[in-house]
């Protein structure tokens, strides 16, 4: 793309790979108000997470969110995200800024302090989303996680998505939950 002049175009799009989310669809209703809501984010999974508690901050709704890195030169939006969130917590695996520890300690200190979350969405690397998910289940708690990071040609035809959802194989980039298009539930499917 970085070689295309004015006027040259592109022969072929595949696209669009994967489900949104889908929050700037629903409407700000008292019920969404009253929800308390967990983003938690791991390294790049920040980017996608920002926009997302923006929006909601922008319509009422505050939320708390997790942002876990390696070091402290790898924590990106730290501004950004601390102009929109309702709470912020920073951690680090090596201790060097925020938190020391993974995502999973904060979210039991937040829960053995007594928050309740009805939602979480993880968004972040594979590992960190599995044992988010595999936490957030044993403490009850709903959650949505991102499963671009596994998707390759966003089609269904090259099954390198193919997660098991329920006993049933499904394929993140084309199959969602009917009844909340383009959200995996994980914690709430056996």
């Amino acid at each position: 793309m970085a070689e295309l002049k004015t006027g040259d175009f592109f022969a072929d799009v595949t696209g669009p790979s994967g489900q949104a989310l889908g929050l700037h669809h629903l409407k700000i209703r008292k019920t969404l108000r009253n929800k308390k809501m967990l983003f938690v984010a791991g390294g790049v999974g920040t980017a996608p997470v920002y926009p997302q508690v923006k929006w909601l901050h922008q319509n009422g709704v505050d939320v708390d969110v997790i942002v876990g890195a390696k070091t402290k030169d790898l924590v990106i939006l730290e501004d950004e995200m601390k102009a929109v969130a309702g709470n912020l917590y920073i951690t680090t695996d090596d201790g060097s800024y925020g938190r020391h520890g993974m995502v999973t300690k904060v979210i039991e200190e937040l829960t053995d302090g007594g928050n309740h979350y009805d939602q979480a969405i993880v968004i972040g690397p594979m590992i960190m989303m599995k044992f988010a998910c595999m936490l957030t289940r044993k403490l009850g708690i709903p959650s949505i996680v991102s499963l671009n990071p596994i998707m390759v040609d966003g089609t269904g035809m090259c099954g390198a998505c193919r997660v098991m959802v329920g006993g049933k194989v499904q394929f993140a980039c084309v199959d969602w939950d009917r009844n909340s298009p383009g959200t995996w539930w994980t914690s709430t499917r056996p």
